[in-house]
This record gives structure tokens, C-alpha cells and sequence, in this order.
């Protein structure tokens, strides 16, 4: 019996090799965004007086590329 997924279900719902092949594919799509975004910030802290708030989100933003992108295998990137 075929599995049939609708568009919007749960990725559980897939076969989970494909499922995981979109997520990958999603995660590599949004990277550079995610990347210039955390560049930004860090640019701003660099020239002005350091907001300590803008800061800590930079460090939450890398700290989460890093580990996402060790879990879908994106070595470099998490290096």
C-alpha cells in the first residue's frame, strides 16, 4: 500500500530518507540568509558601542547554524 502525503503533512509522514533529503534541502536554502543575517550583527557590534543584547543574539544565531548544520551534514559550515 502506497503512502500518500499530502502537501503540508508532517514530515513524518514521508519516507524518511526523502524526508530528510527536503529538510537538508530547505536548511542549504536558507543558509546564506541566515549567515548574512549573523554577519550583519556582527558588523554593527564592530562599529558601534557593542549592545550587549545584539551580541548575545549573534552568539545564539551561530551557535544554532553550527549545530543545525552538523546534524544535517553540512561540515564546513559547522566547523
Amino acid at each position: 500500500m502506497a503512502v500518500v502525503v499530502k502537501p503540508g503533512a508532517p514530515a513524518a509522514a514521508e519516507n524518511p530518507a526523502r524526508g530528510l533529503a527536503r529538510l537538508r534541502q530547505e536548511y542549504a536554502r536558507a543558509l546564506p540568509g541566515k549567515i548574512d543575517t549573523l554577519a550583519a550583527a556582527l558588523d554593527r557590534l564592530r562599529g558601534g558601542p557593542g549592545a550587549p543584547d545584539l551580541f548575545e543574539a549573534a552568539r545564539l544565531l551561530a551557535h544554532r547554524l553550527r549545530g543545525t548544520a552538523g546534524s544535517y551534514g553540512f561540515v564546513d559550515v559547522s566547523a
